[in-house]
């Protein structure tokens, strides 16, 4: 297998290069490899940025974000420990380091550094215009000199943009830049340069061969366009004779209308003639009859990402998936969330990790699909969401080796998921860390979580957001001085009893340095909390190769996955729990967890209970059944209690096994968001590819509180449908929070 290309481009050049040619020119050295390699630690202490213009600094930094998400393309070198003399030592064998001004040659350490760490991994190209660099002058027993790299001087990279299709410089720009060439100002060609690119004679030759190269390009494109939808339409036509499910056939059959269209509106031949070309036996009609069986309609636009996605939650066999998503990538190579799914289908197949682990292969689909799946539940845009596919990626393309060893031990599915998921944000986390200016964004930090004290541990106001407090769950706890109460679509304050005015020490508004007052519900509690939150930050030193501040970002990113504020536990207010509803059942609507207050509602209505507030509460059982995974087999999520208030004041404890039906929440998010009504999808999967309907909520072993009516169960499937919203009562609102002042609970009550 050839080994993929990584651009090391000297960031002192940056200026240079978007100064000529802009982002079309840096585009261009990227393509030169298949990734490129960035040094956050030069960009800012060697001052790269300030080579690069004003008004071009900010347009980098999205040009590096979309590289990195969108792409792919960018890798990031390891901080060098300046502390050390042996890395300097080790990496600038020259001793240039502040030789020239306040120069730490820190790009040059840095990509010495991941030359060694990587060298049977990657192959190299240097562009720069260092000679000591490109003369690899290391010294003779230094372990650099076994690694070879191919090189190119900027002088010849500067000459090959000049006449580069895509870059486009103006006479003045070409002749300034011709000159500054002519006269040595970067530099020479290097006697070891593979290619050596002369400078153009005039801005007329340098066009005339642009246009040249431009043509020649455009007929190689599509030639591969071609070659590239033959190939994934070959790997297609096995899916319908092998049995494959009937949503992957009707899949299948989306994608090869789509590619046999283009073909069509490309080549100018008949739909019928392009369908024979690419090596496609089926008539339109053909195609269309396949997909409807799945309710596809190829008459309608389709939101592509669909179909796909489906594909994904059939537990089928691996190189059936692999092969119809490879075949939505070349039939829609302009979806970057497409893209980033056939990545991650390529970055499978092509691992010697999972080659290698035969008989584990297909028990990794559900592994991977259920990391998707809780990648699209819970990414709030498209951004985002390809942002943590892009992450997915390159998880399973670096980190493959360590999954492949846990499913060989027998790890389930869920811990597998698990395991993608955390190494994907290990790498985001990583990344967020090494950027200018990062703070964490959870609004907690290691340092605050941390604190030995347990007094006001969670009050650093400089990592808090001012402005809409985020936290680590609901804002609905911060909405009023006693909590929220539901009027219409909005939480409102309620004012104190008694309280005519306020007086000159009551608080003027409601302060972000107030928003985490407690760490658990007791001392026990705290304890834990703080005991896993070390082991957490112990876990992700080792992960993150001791980059202390990736490793802080990622032990809160874990922390936060348990341990929330929650707007519907009945703790005081600013109270950090494990696993409150805010993390044991994802937000999938995106509406405060509508689905699982409806659901509680429901229960309490069909119960006859007339509920002043009610609460839901984690439990011995809430962690133990979220260890195990998100959702049981029917699609409920974690048991947790659901207790209520009565108009009193008195507590009654109602069941320790409520569930929400989030398997049915998360599919009416992907139906209303990518294309409710064509597929005839819904529900939990199984191995067809069929889905059952959606189930009421569930209430098991539920005892009797006194006094109140006799209990009713919850119905099963089949009897009753699930409940929809609760109109507010003329009284009191179903909603968790404060209604009322509440007085304590009698003891003999609970």
């Amino acid at each position: 297998m050839s080994r993929k290309k990584v651009v090391l481009l000297d960031q002192a050049q940056l200026g240079t290069i978007l100064k000529f040619g802009g982002f079309k020119a840096l585009d261009a050295i990227v393509a030169r490899g298949d990734r490129f390699l960035y040094v956050h630690q030069s960009f800012t202490g060697d001052e790269d940025v300030n080579k690069i213009s004003r008004d071009q600094r900010e347009l980098f930094e999205s040009w590096l974000e979309k590289k990195r998400y969108h792409g792919n393309k960018v890798l990031d070198a390891v901080r060098i420990n300046l502390a050390s003399s042996k890395e300097q030592k080790r990496y600038d064998p020259l001793r240039k380091a502040g030789t020239q001004g306040n120069n730490k040659e820190l790009w040059d350490m840095g990509a010495r550094k991941f030359m060694l760490d990587h060298a049977h991994e990657y192959d190299f190209e240097v562009i720069s215009a260092d000679q000591d660099f490109l003369d690899n002058r290391v010294g003779k027993h230094h372990p650099l000199k076994k690694v070879p790299f191919e090189r190119l001087s900027m002088k010849s990279a500067l000459s090959w943009l000049m006449t580069h299709p895509d870059v486009e410089l103006s006479k003045a720009q070409f002749t300034e830049l011709r000159a500054d060439l002519l006269s040595g100002n970067y530099g020479k060609s290097h006697n070891l340069e593979q290619h050596v690119y002369d400078v153009p004679e005039s801005y007329e030759a340098a066009r005339r061969i642009r246009e040249e190269t431009r043509q020649a390009i455009q007929l190689e494109d599509r030639k591969m366009r071609k070659t590239n939808r033959k190939r994934a339409a070959g790997k297609a036509r096995k899916l319908f004779g092998a049995g494959a499910p009937v949503i992957i056939t009707a899949a299948a059959a989306a994608a090869l209308h789509e590619l046999i269209t283009r073909e069509a509106d490309e080549s100018g031949a008949g739909y019928l003639e392009s369908a024979q070309a690419l090596g496609i036996d089926f008539t339109r009609e053909q195609l269309a009859d396949l997909a409807a069986e799945a309710g596809i309609d190829l008459a309608i636009t389709l939101t592509p990402v669909g179909p796909i996605k489906k594909a994904w939650d059939v537990l089928g066999n691996i190189d059936d998936i692999i092969a119809v998503t490879q075949l939505y990538g070349a039939a829609y190579p302009e979806n970057e969330t497409i893209q980033h799914m056939a990545g991650i289908a390529t970055a499978i197949e092509g691992s010697e990790a999972f080659g290698l682990y035969v008989d584990g292969r297909d028990a990794l689909t559900g592994a991977v699909g259920s990391a998707i799946d809780l990648v699209f539940g819970t990414s709030g845009d498209e951004a985002e969401l390809d942002e943590r596919l892009g992450g997915l990626r390159t998880a399973i393309e670096e980190d493959a080796g360590t999954l492949v060893q846990a499913a060989g031990e027998g790890a389930s599915t869920e811990r597998l998921a698990g395991e993608i998921v955390s190494r994907a944000e290990a790498h985001r986390a990583a990344i967020a860390a090494a950027r200018p200016g990062v703070e964490v964004a959870s609004g907690l930090t290691g340092s605050q979580i941390a604190a030995e004290t347990g007094q006001q541990v969670l009050d650093d106001g400089a990592a808090v957001p001012r402005e809409k407090p985020s936290g680590l769950g609901s804002d609905a706890v911060t909405a009023g001085p006693d909590g929220p109460v539901i009027e219409g679509d909005r939480a409102v304050p309620l004012a104190k009893p008694g309280a005519e005015r306020r007086g000159l020490d009551a608080p003027v508004r409601k302060s972000s340095y107030d928003r985490y007052q407690r760490l658990g519900r007791s001392p026990e509690e705290e304890a834990e909390a703080l005991a896993e939150y070390w082991e957490m930050l112990r876990e992700s030193y080792l992960e993150m190769d001791g980059h202390k501040e990736a490793a802080e970002e990622f032990a809160v990113w874990k922390f936060k996955q348990k341990w929330a504020l929650s707007a519907f536990a009945p703790e005081a207010e600013g109270t950090v729990l494990k696993y409150p509803v805010e993390t044991a059942y994802p937000d999938f609507e995106e509406d405060g967890h509508g689905y699982v207050r409806q659901e509680a509602e429901a229960i309490l209505r069909d119960n006859g209970i007339r509920a002043a507030r009610w609460y839901l509460t984690p439990n011995e059982r809430t962690g133990r059944d979220k260890a195990q995974a998100d959702e049981d087999e029917d699609g409920y999520g974690p048991r947790m209690t659901l207790s209520y208030e009565d108009e009193t004041g008195q507590q009654h404890h109602v069941s320790d096994h409520f569930q929400a039906n989030a398997g049915a929440a998360r599919e009416r998010r992907w139906q209303a968001r990518y294309g409710a009504g064509r597929l005839r999808t819904g529900g939990k999967r199984d191995e067809s590819g069929s889905t059952a309907a959606p189930e009421s909520p569930r209430l098991e072993n539920t005892p009797v509180p006194a006094p109140k009516p006799a209990f009713k169960t919850a119905q099963r499937p089949g009897q009753k449908p699930v409940p929809g919203p609760v109109s507010k009562p003329v009284r009191e609102p179903l909603m968790p929070g404060v209604a009322k002042p509440r007085a304590k609970p009698d003891p003999a009550q609970l």
